[in-house]
């Protein structure tokens, strides 16, 4: 139906457009994202549409479109809170320091690729704690993203419950109303200092907008070829005062190796200072307690409150954890899951399939090809944990991780491995991203209600309980084996009855 437009044309055209790079393998779930495109631009026949979005000239509207369709992202507030807990700890006080030592009292944070703006407002938010109480600063946040649906989402700055998760609802009543409808509203004084823009990063880098004391740009450039990663990444560093900082994901650290940024490691998380012509070493400290503060121990004292809020967010309990290159391998394949965009194409697989053959133990010692598939990384992630080769089944599925972010059964086989080593808070976040990808997928609904109900969530784990008895309910061999593991769909309802009735 396609054959006089070739698909690496189209994704060419694509990556030059918005700088979203498409591997041959996902054409048809890129088809499939461009087919309502195509109805919204007013072309009915797709082979119509790729010729035009291959040898046409394309105006702003086209490709916001386009975007729109392609880029449709999903977040929640103090994402990936390490970040946040190393901004609060130290960026924040080090740079206040800094600036307040020259007489500058104006701090400016640029959210590239801001989604619909939860992290802009958690940004916001960490900012109001330390600079709410202080009236000589002021402060602002800039918000971007190509998708324009999303920067209006951003604008209203209304929120359902999800993209919350587990923020506390302390800082509910002191940052967000209620609507009519139930959802969450920031109050006025958070919009005050934000603002928000449509803005293709890949379109033009050297016009970016500059004066940013801090850049975040999370989980965008991953999806980007490295030469406009390279681009980009010099436009940000044009944007960046002296000093300033470039704050990735967990997992793109490795794409930024340009001129003038120095990569500075913080525990678990890495991230990027703008070089000067004569770099400095940043020297961390904190100040004595001033004995003569008169109003501004007053204003410190109502902000206490919240402060503590905000510090216990921050503050997580984990199991002891596990060796130091086996968590990073954990903290990489975490954040190399899907956007939403990616997981609109997804084939489920089928819940039910043969009981696998036990086979002989793993040794470990085996070292899989670099064109051995995912589906054969999983398995051999499953043998070497049930060897109880934990930190090499961890390296296995990292691996099956990064070469297909679309696998649930590579998620989820991540989440009973780290679930093993006891680090349940990241099991949790795989399996939820297992079921990002494939909303039906019994096991992990089962896995997320058992570690919750673990943590003492007995709302949350009933819910996932409930759901996965009735997708138990509607499967039509009840002793069929549930993949990826080895308990039948019977066997699960038993269980999963005998937990609702404690």
């Amino acid at each position: 139906m396609h054959a006089e437009v070739h698909p690496a044309r189209v994704m060419q055209k694509i990556d030059l457009l918005l700088g979203l790079r498409y591997q041959p393998h996902q054409w048809s779930d890129l088809l499939r994202l461009l087919k309502p495109a195509a109805r919204e631009l007013g072309v009915t026949e797709m082979s119509d549409f790729l010729t035009s979005l291959v040898q046409g000239q394309q105006d702003n509207h086209f490709v916001s479109v386009l975007a729109k369709h392609l880029t449709i992202g999903e977040s929640y507030f103090f994402r990936e809170i390490i970040v946040f807990s190393l901004l609060r700890e130290t960026l924040i006080p080090e740079l206040l320091a800094r600036k307040e030592a020259r007489g500058d009292f104006r701090l400016r944070v640029w959210c590239a690729g801001c989604s619909t703006g939860e992290e802009a407002y958690s940004i916001a938010i960490l900012l109001d704690s330390f600079l709410g109480q202080r009236p000589e600063w002021s402060y602002e946040i800039l918000g971007t993203d190509i998708n324009p649906i999303a920067v209006q989402r951003a604008r209203e700055g209304v929120y359902r419950d999800w993209s919350f998760r587990d923020v506390p609802m302390e800082l509910h009543s002191a940052y967000f109303g209620k609507t009519e409808e139930g959802r969450h509203a920031v109050v006025p004084m958070l919009k005050h200092h934000t603002e928000f823009r449509v803005l293709n990063l890949v379109a033009a880098p050297a016009l970016f907008p500059t004066g940013f004391d801090i850049i975040f740009c999370r989980n965008v450039l991953m999806y980007f070829t490295r030469e406009k990663v390279k681009d980009v990444v010099q436009g940000f560093r044009r944007a960046l005062r002296e000093d300033g900082w470039l704050i990735p994901s967990l997992t793109e650290t490795t794409l930024i190796n340009n001129p003038g940024f120095e990569g500075v490691r913080f525990g678990d998380a890495t991230v990027f200072r703008k070089q000067a012509s004569m770099p400095e070493m940043l020297k961390f400290h904190r100040e004595a307690p001033k004995e003569d503060v008169g109003e501004e121990t007053a204003a410190s004292e109502q902000k206490s409150s919240l402060i503590n809020v905000l510090s216990a967010l921050f503050t997580t309990t984990e199991a002891p954890a596990p060796p130091s290159s086996a968590k990073e391998q954990s903290s990489s394949a975490e954040e190399q899951w899907p956007s939403a965009e990616e997981m609109h194409g997804v084939n489920k697989d089928a819940v039910i399939a043969d009981k696998p053959g036990s086979g002989d133990a793993a040794t470990g010692n085996e070292v899989m090809p670099k064109s051995a598939s995912t589906k054969e990384r999983v398995a051999r992630a499953k043998e070497l944990a049930d060897a109880g080769n934990l930190q090499e089944a961890l390296q296995q599925i990292s691996e099956a991780i990064a070469e297909n972010k679309m696998d649930p059964h590579a998620h989820y086989t991540h989440g009973t491995i780290l679930r093993e080593y006891g680090e349940t808070t990241a099991a949790l976040q795989s399996f939820e991203r297992a079921l990002y990808l494939h909303q039906d997928f019994i096991p992990a609904h089962f896995s997320i209600a058992t570690l919750h109900r673990q943590l003492g969530n007995g709302a949350r784990a009933r819910r996932h309980f409930s759901i996965a008895l009735h997708l138990l309910g509607e499967l039509t061999d009840s002793d069929g084996i549930l993949e990826p593991g080895e308990i039948t769909a019977r066997k699960m309802e038993d269980i999963i009855h005998t937990f609702l009735e404690q």
